[in-house]
This record gives structure tokens, sequence and C-alpha cells, in this order.
């Protein structure tokens, strides 16, 4: 009996030794698999290794690129992490051991830094260049952009494209990236262009800043509707939003964008600013109110409510002590500069936006019955008129310019002596809504899809430009330099050549720019259309 106790107790000894000795099974939750693989430091050649049911005994995993073993530094269920002792490489993963045995096909390149384009490759400080090419480092903190040895503010960065700004002492001269542990110069030398700034607004609700050389944006803005035409003035920028709803006049600093103030009215503003001696003045559109606002503070200085029936104010105008406006579809008015008070109003003119200058205000209108366009001048000292010009079909706000003032309608374009008011010619040239604007004895507007040039001695055509069918919106377009500069309802801001009218560069914002632009040049000058 004893015999066959000791044998049956050794049996039972067997067989707890053999469950306590089995092997437990390697995957509990399913089978191994990665998910993704990733470059993820682009100087130490580090990879990590993504997925599921890895073996995480680093002794028992062994990771190579295509036949290079790689160095395993780390390894979990879900992560493995491995360096490549290379500078240069080209493969697919491989992860092999005793219990499983992966393949992740893409393949994983690391190459020399290669610069294969700048754009654009002439611009002015500020402006943002792309840098387009191979093998940079994705991480924007660990890459430098010299601009001829000088730094650059990095902005973003891929494996494949970096966005940096032209920094301030940058020079013309190589174009040189540095990311960490390796370097690249590309072919083209950058070349250094200051000429100036493009100042505009766009419906994508961007106020623009570009530049002047290659039309590149230098910053962007959001504002409501993308703000108004700007008006500038000692390195500031003055707009109302321009989406119709928003009741904000802002100020910019002209160099960044940042708001240095916004000043919030009872309705919408309307039209673009005029800024004088410290002072922004305009008009709101719902409640018929104009005001005058501190430049520096954005604190209201007066106000002046228009009692007649209107539809906002127009564009204002600062002559001698004065503002002239029209509330718009009902009189023109002249306010005194410093208190607001009423000097005169004049009734009954339907008015557009008025031009004072040589003692005469000009505006265009209609006649009392409301039928006839008529081209207004009156007195700026007590509006009373000197004299009218009935045209029909008057659409287009005049432009005085060397005693002759300029305005088009529907079907014409015209001009007058602007002391008598005596036609000194017309021609059948549309000009829609928009002020031409005068330069160099060369009369230049956008009108429905095209920017014209004709000569001021007799409306003869000098070019037109059709630019392809792009509408324009009632936004005008200013002159400097010898380059015109207008906005599309296609999303384009144009640079033409003002001799020829051909493009010389476009901007394409994400919406129509029906903004007037304003052009500051290098040395400070400030190219503002008179609207």
């Amino acid at each position: 009996m004893k015999k066959y106790l000791i044998t049956a107790l050794a049996i039972l000894s067997l067989v707890q030794c053999k469950k306590k000795d089995a092997p437990k099974p390697w995957y509990p939750s399913g089978t191994p698999n990665i998910s993704d693989v990733q470059l993820t430091d682009f100087c130490d050649g580090i990879i990590t290794i993504t997925g599921v049911n890895f073996d995480s005994v680093p002794k028992g995993v062994s990771v190579a690129l295509d036949s290079l073993p790689l160095q395993l530094l780390s390894a979990t269920q879900t992560k493995l992490v491995v360096r490549v002792p290379a500078t240069v490489f080209s493969g697919s993963i491989y992860v092999t051991s005793e219990h499983l045995s992966l393949y992740w096909p893409a393949t994983l390149t690391k190459g020399p830094t290669v610069i294969d384009s700048v754009s654009p490759i002439v611009a002015g400080t500020g402006t943002m260049i792309t840098l387009s090419g191979h093998f940079f480092n994705p991480n924007a903190a660990a890459d430098t952009v010299y601009f001829n040895h000088i730094p650059a503010t990095v902005l973003s960065a891929s494996a494949t494209q970096i966005v940096a700004r032209v920094p301030a002492g940058a020079t013309t001269g190589q174009v040189a990236v540095q990311s960490n542990c390796q370097s690249a110069v590309a072919k083209t030398n950058f070349t250094l262009s200051n000429k100036g700034t493009v100042y505009v607004g766009s419906h994508d609700g961007n106020f623009y800043a570009i530049d002047v050389a290659s039309g590149g944006p230098k910053w962007l803005t959001p504002l409501p509707g993308g703000g108004t035409s700007p008006a500038f003035a000692n390195g500031v920028l003055y707009m109302a939003g321009g989406d119709g709803n928003d009741s904000n006049l802002y100020a910019l600093d002209a160099n960044t964008g940042a708001k240095l103030w916004s000043f919030k009215a009872a309705s919408p503003w309307q039209g673009t600013p005029a800024v004088y001696q410290g002072v922004v003045y305009l008009g709101t559109s719902v409640d018929n109110t104009f005001h005058a606002v501190d430049a520096t503070t954005g604190q209201q200085k007066w106000s002046y409510k228009s009692s007649q029936p209107g539809d906002g104010w127009g564009v204002p105008s600062v002559y001698n002590g004065s503002v002239y406006a029209s509330c718009l579809v009902s009189s023109t008015y002249s306010l005194d500069l410093s208190t607001g008070a009423l000097n005169w109003s004049r009734g009954s003119l339907s008015p557009g936006s008025p031009v004072a200058v040589g003692g005469l205000v000009y505006v265009s209108g209609y006649d009392s019955s409301g039928e006839m366009g008529v081209l207004y001048a009156l007195n700026a000292a007590d509006g009373s008129i000197a004299w009218t010009n009935p045209i029909y079909q008057l659409n287009g706000s005049p432009t005085v310019s060397n005693g002759v003032v300029y305005v088009g309608s529907y079907e014409h374009f015209y001009a007058f002596n602007a002391a008598t008011g005596a036609q000194i010619w017309s021609v059948p040239q549309g000009s829609l809504y928009t002020a031409p604007q005068i330069v160099d004895n060369t009369i230049y507007f956008a009108s429905t899809g095209v920017v014209v040039s004709l000569n001021t001695a007799n409306g003869q055509q000098n070019w037109y430009n059709s630019l392809v069918q792009n509408t324009f919106y009632q936004g005008g377009l200013v002159v400097a330099h010898g380059v015109i500069y207008v906005g599309g309802n296609d999303g384009g801001v144009y640079a033409l050549d003002a001799g020829t009218g051909k493009v010389i560069w476009t901007c394409w914002t994400h919406a129509g720019v029906e903004s007037t632009p304003c052009v500051v040049d290098s040395a400070g000058a400030v190219f503002q259309a008179q609207q």
C-alpha cells in the first residue's frame, strides 16, 4: 500500500512540474502589427515604430532597414525606438524576433539637404519666402534660414518646404538652410528689393501687406470682411470692418499688422477714412453719423448726426479747416475740423463722395427730379453752386488735377474745366463707379473687368487690359512709381506696368478684393487713391 502511495505522489508531482514549465501564450490580445513608422529625430536618425503586440524584451527583437541592422533603443508592446547608424539612408523596415516577423513596405529615406528653389527670389524685408527642396528638418525650431548670413525667422517647415521671413539687415546674396546636422545653399542668389508695401483688404477676412517688388505677402491680419480701403499716416493703417456688419474702426501697425486700437460706433462704417493732423474722419452707414476719432488713442473727439435721410456717408475730403462729406442720396456737408460744427449743407443733390480743392467742392449727384446726373461745383466757403454740368448716367466720383475735373458715366468719360465747368472733351469709355487717378498726364481707372489708360490732353486711349475678363468690384486703383495696383473679384491683387498695362505680378487671396490699395514706398512716401 505504501508503495502505491509513493508512486501516486511522484506522478502528481511530475504533472505539477509540467504545468509550471509550460510556455505562456505570447499574443494575449491578437496578432502583432505595425501601424506607423516615422523618422522622429531627423539629425540623430531616430525612427519610431508604432503598432500592437510587439515583443517588449529588447534582446528578443531585431530591427533592420533592408539589410542594415538598426540599434534598438527601447521596446514595448506598442512602440519600438531605433537608431540608424548612417547619415544617409533609404529602405524599408523589418522587425523580427523569436515570436514575430513584420515588414513595413513604405520606403524611409534621409538624404543630403537640397534647396531646389526660393520663391520669390526678389523681395523686400519682412516678406514671406518659400524654400522648396528635399530632406529639410520638419521640426521648424531646429531649422535656421540665412539670407546672406543674416538669420531669419522660420514660420513653418516640412521635409520638402520651409517658409521664412526676410530679416531686417538682410542683403542681396546667398540663401542657406542649416538643420542642426545638415545644411544647403540655394543655387540662385536672393535679391533684396525694398521698394515698399501694398496694403489691401480681401473678402477672405484678411487684411494684407504685400511686398511691392515680388507680390509676396509680408503679413496678414484677420479683419471682418478684410477691412475697407485703408488710409495711412505715421506708420499706422486705418480702416473699418468690411463685411457690412462690423461697426469697428481699426488702427493697425503698418510694420506688423498688430491691432493698436478699435473704436466701436453705433452702426457699420462706410468708405475710406481721411486722416489729417492726428485725427481720423469717417461716417457710419445706418445711423448717418459722422465721426472724428483721435488717431493715436482711438477716442472719439466729436460726432455729427445728419438730420436728413440718407444711405450712409461717402469718403470725406479735408480742405482749409473743414471736412467735406456727403450723406449719400441726400446732402453734402461742410463741418468744422476741430469741433464738428456745421458750416453749411447743400441738400437735394443725391451726392457721391466730394473732392475739395482750389476753393471748390466737386461732387457727382442728380438734379431735383432724380433723373439726370449732374456734376456740381460748390463754393467751399458757403456751399453755393459755382457751376453745374448735366451728364447722362453719371455714376463715377470726380478727380481733379491741374485745373481739370475728370469723371465717368456708364458710357462716356469726360474732362471739364475745373473753374468754369466747360467741357474739354469726352470719349466713349465707360467708367463704372471708380474714381480715375491722374499721374504724369495720364488717366488710369478700373472699370468692369478692365484697366484703362487715357491721355489727359484728348482722352485718347493709350492701352486697355481686360486681365482675362476678371470683373472688378467698386474699389479703385492706385499708381506708384510707374506701377498700377488694383484688386479683382477673382481674389487677385494685380500689379501692372503703368506704361504698357502688362501684369508684373499677381498676389492671390482667397476671395474677392473690393478694397482700393494703399502703397507706402521705402522712403515713406504714401500713395493713396483719390476716391
